[in-house]
């Protein structure tokens, strides 16, 4: 077997006052990042997120309009017309049972048919019969 020799390894000793900091060699000290002064890059830094708070307020508004209405007719007997018209507390529990069936998330309105307006945009459905009822559930599970 050869044996082998280590040399002593010499390094130089740090150029700041501060024990163990290692000089920059990328952004020396005063020069800025990327040819930006500081006020340009807090500018850049609020234009950036003004953009993305815009952004997510955008796709958050879209979330909220994909709710999907249920039409449930009168006649299909399961006999809950008296908790869906009151809107009481069996009236969620069954809205939110119809939206869960269908593969939805829990219900965000639910009642009479008659009273049931379509958001901006969107017609109202024409063949909903006389007595149904409506159930708004949330987007896809």
């Amino acid at each position: 077997m050869s044996s082998v020799t280590l040399s002593p390894v010499r390094r130089a000793p740090p150029s700041s006052s501060s024990p163990g900091a290692v000089p920059s060699r990328a952004f020396p000290r005063g020069a800025p990042a990327a040819g930006l002064t500081r006020r340009q890059r807090q500018k850049l830094f609020r234009v950036v997120l003004f953009a993305l708070g815009g952004v997510m307020a955008v796709f958050a508004l879209a979330q909220s309009a994909s709710a999907q209405v249920l039409i449930i007719p009168e006649s299909d007997g399961y006999g809950f017309d008296e908790c869906l018209t009151t809107k009481s507390a069996c009236g969620a529990v069954v809205a939110d049972a119809w939206c869960q069936a269908n593969g939805l998330k829990a219900s965000k309105a639910f009642g009479r048919a008659e009273d049931f307006s379509a958001p901006p945009g969107e017609e109202r459905p024409a063949d909903i019969q006389p007595g149904s009822f409506f159930v708004a559930c949330g987007e896809k599970i």
